[in-house]
C-alpha cells in the first residue's frame, strides 16, 4: 500500500473505538420463573399402544405411559408407572413396561401412576417357537451393533476379510459372507458359542472393532439362536418392511425456569441427574449501523473475530409435579427432561412388530440430546432437535422441543406483514423466544440491495430513501416522528428493486452456479447460450415450473437452444437423475446409486427408476456451425434400457414415491409434469427453502438440497405455508421474494439480544452473511470508483454479470468463487482464510483501486469537497449510511494526521473497506 501499514492499522483501531457497542441489557425475570408458579398436578394417564396383538413367537411390546398435567403439558411417566398383568403366565410384563408373549392367550396390562390408571388389551396367538429370521432378526442386530456400518465391515472393501453390505441392504451376499465364506469358519452350528460371529464381538478372542455386545445381551441371544436353528438364509416369502413409526412423533418438554432447591423430592426410578449449565461457542459479533435515532456507531476493525466467545446457555431444568395418591398425602416428584421412545415396523402384509430393541437410534444434535440403548432420550439444553430411528432400510425421526422459557407474553409485538410472520411468531411463542428489534432504514436498504441485486446503493439512492422514510414518518404526526417504521416506503423499495435490470444479473449468477454453466463443459458458445437463456428467463420473470419443464425436456442444438446444455453438463442417465433430483426436488439420490440410502427410504430401484426417464437422451455432433465448431445436438434415441446393475432388471420410468409412467414420445414429459404438479410437495418446498436460505442465511431445511425424513425443517408450518402460496400463484418467484422481503421477520435487526444470541434456527434476528466473491469485488470497485476490466469482455462488466468461472480473476478465486463442478450449494464457500485478509489489507490490487487516478478519492479532491462532505461520501459508498457525528470527528482526525489530505482520505477508505460492516450483509 502507498500509505504505511502501521498508520493504516491505526486508522482501523481508532475507528473501532468510535463508539461503544450497544448494551443489550439484562433480561427481566419472567413470572414463569417466580416462586409463585403453581406446581403441575397429574390429571390423567394414557398408554401407547392401547391394544397389542402378538402373532408368532418372541413377541414383545414396550408400553409408553404419558401423563396429562394441569398446566396443559404431557410428560413421560413410564419410569414412574407400576405395571401388572391379568395373565402373568402367558402375558408377563416387566417393571419397565415391556410385555412379552410367553404363550397363547388374552389379558389386560394395567399401568398405574398414583390415582390414575390405563389399560392395554393384549392378545397372543401362534407363539410356538420357530426359526429366527435372517432378514428381520439377524441383520437388525448386526446393524444395531454397528457391524455393517461404513466404518466397519460395511465399508467398500470390508474389514478384516469380512465384507457386509452397508446397513444390510443386500441380504444374499451378507448371508454368503457369514455362513459360507472363509471356509465356513464364522459360524459353528453344533456349538453356536464357538462361532467367530459371537466370540469376536464379545472379545472372547481379539477383535479390532472392540466389544460390540455382551454375552447376556439381546444381540447375543438372537445370533446364537439363529445359529442353533441351523443359520437359515433369507426367504423370498418374508414380507418386506414398508415403513417404521416412532412414538411419540413430536415431543415438547417444557420444564421449570426456577431452580428446584428447597422442594421435597420423592423417589424417581431412572430419573437422570439434574443437568448443569453448558457453555456453547458464540459466533464473532458484527457491529451494526444504528437504527433511526440512535447514537454513533462503531466501525469494526479488520474482519470478524475468529475466536468464538463462550456464553452460558440455560440448562433444561427438571420440573416438580404433584401426583395424587390413593392413600396418604400427594407425592412430590421431580421429573428430568427425558422421553422414552417406541418404534413399530409395519410390513407389506399388514402385520406390525415392536422393533424398539432392534432399531438403531442416533441423535442429530448430541450437545442437546442423547439417546441410550433403551431408547430413552435425555435433553440437556433448550432448543429444537430430532432423534433418527433406522430399521431394515427405513428411517423416521422424533422431533424434540425444549422452550427457552415458559412464556413470552410480555415480548414486544412484531407486526405481521406477510404470511411469514404469522408462522414465525407462532414458533417464537412456542419456543419461548423474543426477536430483536426491527432494522433501521439504511440498514434495510443495504440489505435488500445486496440480497436481491448483489450491489450497493449509490449515495443518491441512500439519501432519497432516507428522505422518503422521514417524509412518511412526518405525515403520521409529531408523536410518531422517529419511531414509526415506514412500511410503505419499504414496500415501494422492494418493488423498485425487483424491477431493476440488475435483478436478472444476480439471479442468473445464482442459477449458473446451480446448473453448473461452465465453458469447460459446454464450450464458449454453449456457455453463452445457456447464460443468455437464463438471463432472459429472469428478466421476464418466467414462472419456475415453466423453466423446469424447458430444462428437463430440452432437445436440439446446444448453440441455439440454451436449455439443451443441461444435458451436456450431465451427460448420462445416472448423472441426469441425480442432478434433476437435487436441483428441482432438493433430494440427494447419489447414495442410492450403489445401496439403500442410509438416512432415507430411497433404494437402488428408486435411483435407477429415476434414471430410466433419461435413458433415451443422446448427444451427437453437428457441423452446422462449421466442421470444428464443436456444436452438440441433444436428441432422443428410438429406444433404450436402463438396468439396475445389482439385480440386472430393466427399470421402468418411475418418479419418487410415484407409479411407473409411459410416454410414447418422450418419457421426460411425464417426469416434468410430475415434478411441477401442484400436489408434488418436493418441488414447491425445495424452491421456497432455497430462496429463503438466500435471503435469511439458513434454510428452513438445512442443508437446502438435502431434504429427507431425517433432516426435518426447523419450522414445518412456515415451509408449508410458503410452498402452498408459491404453488397457488403459479410459481412466481418475485411474489415469493415479496413475501419474504416485506415480512417483519426479514426486517429484524441482525444485532442479537441477550435472549436470542444463541438462536440460529428460529430467525429471531437477521443472519449476518459474508458478501460473496462477486458481490465483494463489485462493492470494492463501486466504493473506490475504479471498475474492474475482465479479459475478453467489454468495459463495464461487473463481477456479478460474469457468465462462468472461465473468466480469470485471482480475487474471485481467493474469495470462494465455485468452479461449478457439482450441483450443490455447498460448492461456494464462505469460510474466511488468511489469504483473503492479506489480499484486502496489503495487496496492490486493492491499493491501486483506492489510489486510482479517476477513482473516488481523486474525484472528491478534484471537486474540492470539504472534509465532512468527503467523509460522508465515503461512508455512503461503503456502509450505505451517513456517519454519526462522532464518526465524522474521528475520521477528520485521521485525515488531518496523514502526510497529505489525499493519503488521509485513501487511508480512511481503505479502513472502511476492511471493516466488518462493509464485508458483511447485515
Amino acid at each position: 500500500m502507498r500509505c504505511s501499514l502501521p498508520f493504516a492499522a491505526c486508522c482501523v483501531l481508532i475507528l473501532a473505538t468510535a463508539a461503544p457497542a450497544r448494551d443489550v441489557g439484562a433480561q427481566p425475570r419472567s413470572a414463569a420463573g417466580s416462586a409463585a408458579t403453581p406446581m403441575p398436578v397429574l390429571t390423567g394417564v394414557e398408554v401407547f399402544p392401547p391394544q397389542v396383538s402378538f402373532v408368532g413367537p418372541r413377541g414383545e411390546q414396550q408400553v409408553l405411559v404419558t401423563g396429562r398435567f394441569s398446566d396443559g403439558m404431557r410428560r413421560d411417566l413410564t419410569s414412574l408407572a407400576e405395571f401388572s398383568s391379568t395373565n402373568r403366565a402367558q402375558l408377563p410384563v416387566s417393571a419397565s413396561g415391556r410385555i412379552t408373549a410367553a404363550g397363547d392367550g388374552v389379558g389386560t396390562v394395567w399401568a398405574r401412576v398414583g390415582t390414575q390408571a390405563a389399560a392395554v388389551r393384549v392378545e397372543a396367538k401362534s407363539t410356538a417357537d420357530r426359526a429366527y429370521s435372517f432378514l428381520h432378526d439377524v441383520i437388525p442386530m448386526l446393524t444395531r451393533a454397528g457391524c455393517n456400518q461404513g466404518a466397519c465391515h460395511g465399508a467398500q472393501f470390508g474389514k478384516g476379510g469380512l465384507r457386509l453390505s452397508l446397513l444390510g441392504y443386500d441380504p444374499e451376499p451378507d448371508f454368503q459372507a457369514l455362513v459360507r465364506d472363509a471356509r465356513r469358519r464364522r459360524i459353528v452350528r453344533s456349538d453356536p458359542g464357538a462361532s467367530l460371529l459371537l466370540t469376536k464381538p464379545t472379545l472372547t478372542i481379539p477383535h479390532a472393532g472392540g466389544m460390540r455386545f455382551r454375552p447376556d445381551s439381546l444381540e447375543y441371544r438372537t445370533l446364537a439362536g439363529w445359529i442353533a436353528d441351523g443359520a437359515p438364509g433369507p426367504r423370498s416369502d418374508e414380507p418386506e418392511v414398508r415403513d417404521v413409526l416412532v412414538e411419540p412423533a413430536e415431543v415438547v418438554l417444557r420444564f421449570g425456569d426456577a431452580p428446584t432447591a428447597g422442594v421435597e423430592r420423592g423417589p424417581v426410578r431412572g430419573a437422570p441427574a439434574q443437568p448443569g449449565t453448558a457453555r456453547m461457542p458464540r459466533p464473532g459479533r458484527v457491529e451494526m449501523p444504528p437504527r433511526q435515532g440512535t447514537g454513533a456507531r462503531q466501525v469494526a476493525g479488520s474482519g470478524p473475530k475468529d475466536t468464538p466467545v463462550s456464553t452460558a446457555l440455560p440448562a433444561a431444568r427438571p420440573v416438580q409435579v404433584r401426583i395424587p395418591l390413593v392413600k396418604g398425602p400427594d407425592r412430590l416428584i421431580v421429573l428430568g427432561p427425558t422421553q422414552r421412545l417406541v418404534v413399530v415396523a409395519r410390513r407389506a402384509d399388514g402385520s406390525t412388530e415392536d422393533v424398539t430393541r432392534k432399531a438403531q437410534f442416533n441423535s442429530l444434535n448430541e450437545a442437546m440430546a442423547t439417546v441410550d440403548t433403551d431408547a430413552r432420550v435425555s435433553l440437556a439444553l433448550p432448543g429444537q432437535t430430532a432423534v433418527m430411528v433406522r430399521y431394515r432400510g427405513k428411517a423416521a425421526v422424533t422431533q424434540f422441543e425444549v422452550p427457552y422459557r415458559r412464556s413470552v407474553a410480555a415480548a414486544p409485538a412484531v407486526p405481521a406483514r406477510t404470511l411469514v410472520d404469522e408462522h414465525v411468531a407462532r414458533k417464537w411463542e412456542r419456543m419461548g423466544l423474543r426477536p430483536s428489534a426491527l432494522a433501521g432504514d439504511a440498514e434495510y436498504l443495504r440489505r435488500v440491495y445486496l440480497d436481491v441485486l448483489g450491489i450497493l446503493p449509490t449515495p443518491e439512492e441512500v439519501r432519497a430513501f432516507l428522505k422518503e422514510c422521514e417524509a412518511e414518518r412526518n405525515s403520521s404526526g409529531p408523536a410518531a416522528k422517529g419511531q414509526q417504521v415506514p412500511w410503505k416506503a419499504r414496500e415501494q423499495l422492494v418493488e423498485r428493486v425487483l424491477a431493476r435490470p440488475e435483478y436478472a444479473d444476480y439471479w442468473t449468477l445464482k442459477w449458473g452456479d446451480l446448473l453448473r454453466n461452465n465453458r469447460a463443459r459446454l464450450g464458449e458458445q454453449g456457455m453463452w447460450s445457456f447464460y443468455n437463456w437464463l438471463r432472459a428467463a429472469f428478466r421476464e420473470n418466467r414462472p419456475l415450473d415453466q423453466m423446469t419443464r424447458d430444462l428437463v425436456t430440452a432437445q436440439g442444438s446446444t448453440f441455439t437452444t440454451g436449455p439443451a446444455n443441461y444435458f451436456r453438463v450431465a451427460t448420462n442417465a445416472a448423472d441426469q437423475a441425480e442432478t434433476t433430483s437435487q436441483v428441482f426436488l432438493g433430494v440427494r439420490l447419489a447414495c442410492a446409486k450403489c445401496h439403500q440410502h442410509p438416512f432415507e427410504k430411497w433404494s437402488q430401484d428408486d435411483y435407477w427408476q429415476m434414471a430410466a426417464f433419461f435413458g433415451r437422451v443422446g448427444l451427437k455432433g453437428s457441423s452446422e456451425f462449421g466442421l470444428f465448431g464443436g456444436e452438440q445436438v441433444v436428441y432422443l434415441r428410438p429406444s433404450a434400457e436402463v438396468r439396475n446393475p445389482r439385480s440386472g432388471r430393466v427399470m421402468q420410468p418411475t418418479p419418487l414415491e410415484g407409479r411407473p409412467t409411459q410416454d410414447a414420445v418422450d418419457t421426460r414429459r411425464s417426469l416434468a409434469a410430475w415434478i411441477t404438479a401442484p400436489e408434488n410437495r418436493f418441488f414447491a418446498r425445495n424452491w421456497v427453502n432455497r430462496y429463503w436460505s438466500y435471503l435469511m442465511g439458513r434454510g428452513i431445511v438445512d442443508p437446502v438440497d438435502d431434504v429427507r425424513i431425517t433432516n426435518p425443517p426447523s419450522n414445518s408450518q412456515l415451509l408449508d405455508a410458503l410452498a402452498n402460496d408459491f404453488a397457488a400463484h403459479g410459481y412466481d418467484v418475485k411474489r415469493l421474494l415479496r413475501n419474504i422481503l416485506n415480512s417483519s421477520t426479514y426486517q429484524l435487526s441482525s444485532e442479537p439480544t441477550k435472549e436470542n444470541r444463541t438462536d440460529e434456527v428460529f430467525y429471531t434476528k437477521y443472519a449476518v452473511k459474508r458478501l460473496g466473491a462477486e458481490e465483494l469485488l463489485d462493492a470494492l470497485c463501486f466504493a473506490t470508483g475504479a471498475p474492474e476490466k475482465f479479459p475478453n469482455l467489454p468495459s463495464g462488466f461487473r463481477a456479478v454479470q460474469l457468465p462462468d468461472p472461465g473468466v480469470q480473476s485471482y480475487f474471485l478465486e481467493t474469495f470462494g468463487r465455485p468452479d461449478r463442478q457439482i450441483a450443490c450449494e455447498c460448492e461456494r464457500t464462505a469460510e474466511p482464510n488468511m489469504a483473503q485478509a492479506l489480499h484486502l489489507m496489503n495487496s496492490d490490487f486493492v491499493q491501486n483501486k483506492v489510489a486510482a487516478a479517476q477513482g473516488r478519492v481523486a474525484k472528491l479532491l478534484a471537486a474540492n469537497r470539504a472534509d465532512p462532505e468527503a467523509i460522508e461520501e465515503l461512508y455512503l459508498v461503503t456502509f450505505s449510511r451517513p456517519p454519526a457525528a462522532a464518526e465524522v470527528e474521528r475520521a477528520r482526525q485521521i485525515v488531518a494526521k496523514a502526510p497529505s489530505r489525499k493519503e488521509g482520505l485513501e487511508d480512511l477508505l481503505w479502513a472502511l473497506m476492511n471493516s466488518r460492516e462493509f464485508l458483511f450483509k447485515h
